[in-house]
């Protein structure tokens, strides 16, 4: 604050200037290994959905074919329908959607658990390739 006297009307009084001083904006500095854990979160996520829509494909086929049969008692009944597909699609999107917001609260534990569900669901497809590659070794030999 700045106190000046002004002559005003023949009378001097006090008046009172106030100057702000005019910054530039600052940029905000942005942690880059966060960036990369909030890219490799999102990145995670999309393989996540894309393992598991994997997954209910060669289900799909090798129960269709089979070769073999569901092993998830749950879903045993619906495996070789057409909704089988969507139904494992919008279940991994909303399973996303709930690992995305555990991510955001507690980085480093969200991290873990998508990561252990990415394992996971890699397992299971290999599993599933493994059963399908048997099955069909089985039947070239068998005929």
């Amino acid at each position: 604050m700045h106190k000046e006297n002004s002559l005003k009307h023949g009378r001097i009084s006090k008046e009172i200037t106030i100057t702000k001083r005019l910054s530039k904006p600052r940029k905000r500095k942005v942690n880059k290994l966060l960036l990369s854990k909030i890219r490799q979160a999102r990145y995670l996520l999309w393989l996540l959905c894309s393992l598991v829509v994997a997954d209910a494909i060669i289900s799909n086929f090798i129960v269709q074919s089979g070769v073999g049969t569901e092993g998830n008692p749950f879903i045993q009944s619906i495996v070789g329908q057409t909704s089988f597909v969507f139904l494992k699609l919008s279940a991994a999107f909303f399973s996303s959607l709930i690992l995305w917001q555990v991510f955001k609260q507690h980085r480093r534990v969200g991290l873990a658990v998508i990561i252990l569900f990415v394992m996971l669901f890699a397992a299971i497809l290999w599993w599933n390739l493994g059963i399908w590659f048997i099955g069909q070794h089985n039947i070239l030999f068998l005929s």
